[in-house]
């Protein structure tokens, strides 16, 4: 009886140990829910892009691996963040889930928390992905066994105290044992994004984050602009801030395109094709496109991308994976056009950098020439760069030039010729000693505007170096204090010793040339932007830009259609320099102020570069017999010079730098 009643008594004492136990569990989860729901997250709604690929052959359980994993998401999170929680996809319409056994196995409650991509055919078996089928090839042969399990996309928000990507880190781990694959949070925190411009005649090599600097720097002008004018329809606009972006790339979709004609093309030929293409929130879609047009209309991305560069409206037809979107106000006949000559621009130009450029944009004043205190305006370095950098056919040497910001990188686009390989390795050496001699010798820019760019633009080590530098302006050869060390080194290893001690080791792929783009995939970049057609024979029809034909016979650019030309002029065609020289000398006619090549006339874009060599060797001729102390010899060439001042000093003369054809 003892034996009982002791037994009893035990019983009760437990079951009042696991009711207190209970009353304290459940107080703490009452007090953990207030605290829960009076907490405030350091980092609110953070918006997560995942994947997995299925695990199970039934399709019925595939569609429970969905809200399974979700679950071992949440409580892997927590164990990094204990105040981790799902949020809703829209705020208010339900409430944040805190404990993972709270996710729900119905796919449509848990509509309230995740955006998934393809519906109920998302759990279906597919085919698996051949982009190495030979065109013409299918699929229909295969059979169900061939068919592989799916990989299914959905879009989560949760918040958080510490820092969601550290989060992300951690339990990546665990994730991919499941199948995980996609795991990463979005830059735009949203779960409908949508593409609002592509971006033709961009390289997509490029760092994506200087280049959306650079968009939203456009962006941001255009809205100064707007808001300046109080153009219509800006009011609803300028107080808001420019939204955050991202970029991707993508193939441009062309209405009526065949795309079984790119199977069995290799990655870099599909990469090719793709442009550039910015991604926003639905909701600021419309505000973007308003200053993009803006910005068009004004010329910004031209300013900093360069004149060949064209952006283009997309309308969006929903936003999500796998959603077309067509284009909007553009004719489909240049969209085909536009993609054509981008992935022919793409495949012969190249990337590069060039080191010391402390700021593209600087803004710095110029002066008036007449009246040295009066300031005429301001121009950068990037400017510079773009219209007095040349090529031997007058072409410009930078495609693009990019710099974030002040102080960051600078990354430039430049002809895959060898012409523009011999260039940018001279510009290696001393960009700022570069700049200065080439536009000294080859520009009419005064020289005291390009040492004022200079100063305030470049590393202060490399414009204070410009003085130990030389030039020699016939073959464009930079010379530095480090060529002397270089050169022993280079002596050292064309030693026989050396060559056969490290080079003989028979491996031809060091020894490979680099191919370089051929000149009638050069025409094709620029003859939509030169005077290429100009000079076709009569009755042919010549188009032009606007630019251009504003330009043709001006004062700066008298030139004129061949077929216009007078008989009387016509007798001095095929006269040499040295005979024109003659000639000018016996009517006692000077090679001064008009008459003769304009000072610009080298860097016009005729179109070929035998036009601008005769045309240099012409002017060289020339100031060579007027005694204006220019260092070419009479036939138009030049030597060796050690300062660009000392041809023509500060001064845009006429002639300025006509020596180095």
């Amino acid at each position: 009886m003892a034996e009982q009643m002791k037994k009893e008594a035990e019983a009760r004492e437990r079951a009042e140990k696991a009711r207190e136990k209970a009353a304290l569990k459940e107080k703490e989860e009452e007090a953990q829910k207030n605290k829960r729901e009076k907490h405030d997250h350091v980092n609110k709604r953070n918006v997560v892009e995942c994947s997995f690929v299925c695990t199970q052959e039934e399709e019925n359980l595939r569609y429970n691996e969905l809200p399974s994993n979700i679950r071992l998401l949440l409580k892997n999170m927590q164990k990094v963040d204990k105040m981790v929680c799902l949020e809703p996809v829209i705020p208010g319409d339900a409430e944040k889930l805190w404990e993972p056994t709270s996710v729900p196995y119905d796919h449509t409650d848990l509509g309230d928390y995740i955006v998934q991509s393809g519906g109920v055919k998302a759990f279906e078996m597919k085919k698996p992905r051949k982009n190495n089928k030979k065109k013409g090839e299918t699929n229909d042969d295969e059979d169900e066994e061939e068919l592989v399990l799916p990989e299914v996309y959905f879009t989560l928000s949760f918040s958080c105290d510490k820092d969601p990507y550290k989060i992300m880190d951690r339990v990546a781990g665990e994730w991919g044992k499941v199948g995980g694959k996609k795991l990463y949070v979005k830059k735009i925190q949203s779960f409908t994004t949508v593409s609002v411009v592509n971006i033709f005649h961009i390289r997509t090599d490029n760092n994506f984050e200087t280049i959306l600097a650079e968009f939203k720097r456009a962006l941001e002008e255009a809205k100064d602009y707007a808001e300046s004018k109080s153009l219509e329809g800006s009011d609803i606009y300028i107080l808001e801030d420019i939204p955050e972006m991202n970029m991707r790339t993508m193939t441009p979709k062309i209405q009526g395109q065949k795309t079984e004609q790119f199977q069995g093309w290799s990655g870099a030929q599909h990469r090719l094709r793709q442009v550039l293409t910015v991604e926003v929130d639905e909701s600021v879609a419309e505000m973007v496109k308003f200053f993009v047009e803006i910005a068009k209309s004004k010329r910004y991305f031209q300013k900093l991308w360069g004149y060949k560069v064209k952006v283009t409206a997309l309308s969006n037809m929903g936003g999500g994976r796998g959603n077309q979107q067509s284009v909007q106000k553009v004719d489909m006949a240049a969209m085909a056009s536009f993609s054509r000559k981008h992935t022919n621009y793409q495949n012969i130009t190249r990337m590069d950098g060039i080191r010391g450029i402390l700021d593209l944009d600087k803004e710095v004043p110029y002066y008036s020439v007449s009246e040295p205190d009066k300031v005429e305006g301001t121009i950068t370095l990037r400017k510079i760069l773009y219209s007095e950098i040349k090529l031997s056919d007058g072409y410009n040497l930078f495609e693009e030039l990019h710099q974030a910001h002040a102080m960051a990188p600078v990354d430039v686009v430049v002809p895959n010729i060898e012409e523009a390989e011999r260039m940018m390795l001279m510009m290696q050496k001393n960009s700022a000693a570069f700049i200065k001699f080439f536009i000294g010798f080859r520009s009419t820019i005064p020289m005291d505007t390009v040492d004022a760019v200079l100063a305030k633009t470049m590393d202060p080590v490399l414009v204070a170096d410009i003085e130990k530098c030389s030039w020699d302006n016939e073959t464009m050869v930079l010379t530095t204090p480090d060529d002397e060390e270089i050169g022993k080194k280079m002596k050292m290893e064309e030693a026989a010793w050396y060559v056969d001690m490290f080079e003989d080791d028979g491996d031809d792929s060091k020894k490979k040339k680099i191919a370089f783009a051929s000149k009638e995939a050069l025409d094709e970049l620029h003859c939509d932007h030169s005077f290429k057609s100009i000079h076709q024979r009569k009755g042919t029809s010549a188009t032009l830009s606007k630019e251009e034909s504003n330009k043709v016979g001006s004062a700066d650019n008298p030139m004129q259609v061949e077929d216009d030309v007078s008989a009387g002029e016509k007798q001095y065609e095929n006269l040499s320099p040295e005979e024109l020289v003659a000639l000018l000398k016996k009517h006692n006619i000077t090679p001064q102020g008009t008459v003769g090549p304009p000072p610009n006339f080298e860097r016009s874009e005729t179109g070929t570069g035998e036009e601008a060599n005769e045309s240099s060797d012409s002017s060289g001729s020339s100031s060579g017999s007027s005694g204006s102390g220019s260092s070419s010899s009479s036939n138009g060439s030049s030597q060796k010079n050690t300062s660009p001042s000392s041809a023509e000093g500060n001064t845009a003369a006429p002639g300025l730098g006509r020596s180095g054809g």
